[in-house]
């Protein structure tokens, strides 16, 4: 090697024999800094997650316990899932009475709900009317009892020339049902 630096190395060493407190002092210091600064950050964030989860776990048990008597009150008041024609027909009833045009119904496949008892059919609707009509018939659509299980997931309205003034939509429903997939 070159002497300089054999001859540093050996100074360092004499040094640091004759110094032993100051060495591990240092050195624990450093490991402090170096744990300071890059776990406590990461400590504070876990302890954080760990925080907000349990308070997310206790927050999902306060909503069960508070839809446990929905479930046993509420959803045998739901249409039946072997009714589902009724229900499509009380949808064009409603529609009809607001001067909505029913161009194209298309239900989708039931799948179980969350809760035991609860079925949800996905229904498409293509509809016509004016933009009045449009507004009556969601308004009297969220207030009407026999069909409190429908809800609106998404609408689309398109507004084309050669209707004016009339409105096209896509009206996307979910309509919660009671019973099975295959009846009550």
């Amino acid at each position: 090697m070159f002497p300089e630096v054999t001859e540093a190395i050996r100074q360092t060493r004499a040094w640091l024999s004759r110094q032993p407190r100051m060495v591990l002092g240092i050195g624990a210091v450093g490991f402090l800094v170096l744990v300071w600064t890059i776990y406590a950050p990461a400590f504070r964030v876990i302890q954080r997650s760990h925080r907000e989860w349990f308070q997310l776990k206790s927050e999902l048990s306060d909503i069960r316990r508070a839809v446990e008597p929905f479930h046993r009150r509420e959803i045998p008041l739901l249409p039946k899932a072997d009714s589902v024609s009724t229900v499509l027909e009380q949808l064009n009833a409603l529609a009809r009475s607001k001067q909505i045009q029913f161009l194209q119904i298309s239900p989708g496949t039931m799948r179980p709900g969350q809760m035991p008892g609860l079925v949800i059919l996905p229904v498409e609707l293509v509809l016509e009317g004016a933009y009045r009509s449009w507004g009556e018939f969601l308004g009297v659509l969220a207030k009407t009892p026999s069909l409190n299980g429908a809800f609106v997931r998404q609408l689309a309205i398109d507004r084309e020339e050669r209707l004016l003034p009339r409105l096209r939509g896509r009206l996307s429903l979910e309509i919660f049902l009671s019973g099975t997939e295959n009846g009550p």
